[in-house]
């Protein structure tokens, strides 16, 4: 423990790994820096583009210059700039531990008893809420408790692409993972007709002279685009008198910022705005690094100028913009100025910003897709790119599971497409599996593929069961044997890792609000099939936490309730003999394991009612549900701890006990709070 840089005790204590992950994850930071002195606990950032995090201590600072020295665990020292690291306003799990229980317990209906409940949950890392409610709970942020989001299937035209693409956005840069569907899109070349021509001149990124990402936007390479600088009389004029150039940018900070700022950096000055001033050059060293870099230089843009503001609603509606544009034939520059600097502070959702040159690969990534006429695996690209720009609380990208049904005219483009290098790099793909795909590969039948007609996709909502049910037409683009596609799905599988599969067919037979909310897709980890704008609140039991020893320790726990020692008794003697069965209920903390459960599922309930929603049309949903998913961890090390192997059968048998005795729980628990609330709203 005295290798650890945070004050941890025998409450919550860590391994060197899990004390950098919690401090640059889930502790909470002091944004505004007030408390930065020597002495701070800071997690530094090493390295902007790789987004490299280290917890580290203040040594030194420089009010003046505004950097700070820190020191590594390793004794190492860096000199930073204030903005690139971040104050530690909680030094250890506890202290997170208490605001978490603090912000949940604000929606019961005795929060101060209720707090002290939550506390004790999750003391001694016996029960982990989902990270997002780690991040988020009781810090005022407006970021999500939710880990996982599902969005409505991805609409037929260009408008659709960007407006879901602007709702995952929005999801991500508030900390949550989203799923979608994609089975709505047209097969590619059907809206946008396919162009076998280079599209690098109907796409020009361009960025100003006096931009803090000048450097990195002219090494950046945009395969898809063409790169230009505009220049400015006051550069011209610094390089002809062989002068300084400061690289300056609007103060984010500003009240005004969100509203004034239009990428007009003299405007912004003239008006009596702050700026932030970056680092300070020879102006002729940066003229000759764009002349080197084959920038085209501009004083006036071409084309139709397109500015994608400085939020994640104007990003997305821009590349709406962009596409429409490039439709009616127009070339396009597409100005990054407006996006704020690498790193930079994003306000309101603890995070920060990717940069106005990354963000230039989603434009130069959409001009591609545009000309290869989209489809599923050309949307699916603009999606994957969204994720990859995504900094969520300053280091975590996004994620992201994209999902196409087994009928779609371009599954098989689909299931292939990850098998080239660079494709799709920033998203779990899923083929949707129906009960009747899986009925016609066991009967070896044929299986037809298409999409309806083009004049009937805006009634189209990607469901083809439901869609041939009403006798709605469906152009077959191919028919091929259903045992094949499997076979191309396995085979992909083996070869790329993906695609996987979601038995959607299955999952909504057997989902519970099947009839009113139906299951299009999973979140990024495939755990938790979600309807339209569902979500889901994560947290985990720590099983290991409930055996009393190691098998060979003599160790035993004692039941404080007879008749609970009696059940348990009886569902164990149904697998094991009386000794072994014996050694199990007295080995396991049963009763502890009960409260911590059924605590466990009251927290999470109470997590629905006290947190921030992205959107309306998610906290309805949710309301509407109260889904929530309680899990595991540490199954194995209980298992070790009992002496029993991993995956003989005297493991599936404890297991089901153990698992059957947790659901049973949580549906007692369901029951109370049915009591307490009322019923289920949607009978």
């Amino acid at each position: 423990m005295s290798q650890t840089m945070l004050p941890l005790g025998e409450e919550d204590g860590l391994s060197l790994t899990g004390e950098r992950i919690v401090a640059d994850r889930y502790l909470l930071k002091d944004a505004k820096k007030e408390t930065l002195s020597v002495g701070s606990l800071v997690v530094a950032v090493l390295d902007r583009k790789r987004s490299y995090h280290e917890l580290a201590r203040v040594v030194a600072m420089d009010e003046r210059a505004k950097t700070v020295t820190v020191e590594l665990r390793d004794g190492y020292r860096e000199e930073l700039a204030f903005d690139h690291v971040d104050v530690l306003k909680e030094t250890a799990p506890r202290e997170m531990w208490r605001r978490i229980a603090r912000g949940v317990a604000s929606s019961t209906a005795d929060p101060s008893a209720y707090e002290e409940k939550f506390y004790e949950l999750q003391s001694h890392w016996r029960y982990v809420p989902g990270g997002r409610i780690n991040a988020s709970m009781g810090t005022g942020i407006k970021t999500t408790s939710y880990n996982c989001f599902v969005i409505p299937n991805v609409g037929y035209n260009l408008r659709d692409y960007a407006r879901s693409f602007g709702q995952t956005l929005e999801i991500q840069a508030r900390s949550g993972g989203v799923g979608m569907n994609l089975s709505q899109v047209p097969p590619a070349g059907t809206l946008i007709p396919t162009e076998a021509r280079s599209r690098k001149r109907d796409l020009i990124l361009a960025i100003d002279v006096w931009h803090e990402d000048l450097m990195e936007f002219l090494t950046q390479f945009y395969p898809n685009s063409t790169k230009a600088v505009r220049l400015s009389k006051s550069f011209l004029r610094a390089v002809e008198e062989n002068m300084n150039w400061t690289y300056t940018f609007p103060d984010t900070s500003c009240e005004s910022y969100d509203s004034a700022w239009d990428g007009d950096i003299d405007a912004w000055i003239a008006a009596g705005y702050p700026v932030r001033s970056g680092e300070t050059v020879s102006a002729q060293a940066v003229y000759d690094a764009i002349v080197e870099s084959g920038a085209l230089i501009l004083q006036d843009l071409l084309g139709t100028v397109i500015t994608p503001g400085d939020s994640r609603g104007t990003i997305a509606e821009r590349l709406g913009d962009m596409w429409e544009a490039m439709s009616r034939q127009k070339r396009v520059t597409m100005l990054l100025s407006t996006l704020r600097p690498r790193y930079s502070y994003v306000r309101g959702v603890n995070g920060r910003s990717s940069g106005a040159y990354s963000w230039g690969l989603l434009y130069d990534k959409a001009n591609e897709v545009f000309g290869q006429g989209f489809g599923p695996v050309g949307v699916g690209e603009i999606m994957s790119v969204g994720c990859q720009l995504t900094l969520q609380g300053g280091s975590r990208r996004g994620a992201l599971m994209l999902i196409l049904n087994d009928r779609h005219a371009d599954v098989l483009k689909f299931i292939r497409c990850k098998q080239v290098d660079g494709v799709i790099t920033g998203a779990n793909i899923s083929v949707g599996i129906s009960e009747a795909f899986m009925q016609a590969k066991a009967t070896g039948a044929l299986w037809d593929l298409g999409y309806p007609d083009m004049e009937d996709a805006p009634r189209f909502d990607g469901d083809f069961d439901a869609w041939e049910a009403r006798q709605e037409l469906l152009v077959t683009s191919e028919r091929i044997e259903a045992a094949k596609l499997w076979d191309e799905l396995t085979t992909s599988a083996w070869k790329s890792a993906e695609p996987g599969v979601v038995f959607l067919g299955r999952y909504n037979r057997m989902s519970n609000s099947h009839y009113f909310n139906p299951i299009i897709a999973t979140n990024p980890c495939g755990e938790q099939g979600l309807p339209a704008f569902g979500i889901c609140n994560l947290g985990a039991v720590v099983l290991s936490k409930f055996a009393v020893g190691f098998e060979d320790e003599a160790k035993r726990v004692t039941f404080r309730d007879s008749a609970k020692e009696a059940y348990l008794r009886g569902w164990l003697t149904r697998y094991f003999d009386e000794t072994r069965a014996d050694f199990f209920l007295h080995h396991i903390k049963w009763e502890e394991l009960e409260e911590i459960t059924r605590t466990g599922l009251r927290f999470q309930d109470a997590v629905i009612d006290a947190t921030y929603y992205p959107f309306e049309d998610n906290r309805v949903n949710q309301l509407s549900e109260r889904r929530v998913g309680l899990g595991i961890m540490g199954l194995h090390d209980l298992l070790l701890y009992c002496g029993v192997r991993y995956g003989s059968q005297e493991s599936v048998h404890l297991i089901d006990v153990l698992m059957g005795m947790m659901a049973e729980w949580c549906y007692l628990e369901s029951v109370e709070l049915a009591k307490e609330n009322g019923p289920f709203p949607e009978v």
